[in-house]
């Protein structure tokens, strides 16, 4: 699991946006506490961690944004890593994200 967090990473340092959607809050914390350890050195990064919103911004305009399955709506993405176990529901929440970009990915 970290390391597909650590290519999800490289893909928004890329300049991505990058949906890491996880089964429960717990989870997504943990996830976002290992990433922001992972980016604090590098310059330029900013972490924001409010109200449930967990992103991590790099320089060149891409984003990490960590998402419980019920806070999709409203978003764009360029990639999307989901649980292993991904229901149908959250998949079809996740299609019209990633409807906007040009070729979506969808990792598990």
């Amino acid at each position: 699991m970290k390391l597909e967090l650590i290519q999800a990473l490289g893909h928004a340092a890329e300049g991505q946006t990058v949906g890491w959607i996880g089964n429960r809050r717990h989870e997504i914390s943990d996830d976002f506490l290992f990433a922001r350890k992972v980016c604090e050195d590098i310059p330029r990064v900013t972490i924001c961690k409010a109200s449930g919103r967990e992103e991590i911004i790099f320089p060149v305009g891409g984003r990490i944004i960590f998402l419980d399955p019920q806070r999709i709506r409203g978003y764009s993405l360029d990639r999307a890593y989901v649980p292993v176990r991904a229901s149908e529901n959250l998949l079809s929440a996740l299609l019209p994200a990633l409807d906007t970009t040009g070729v979506p990915v969808i990792a598990y």
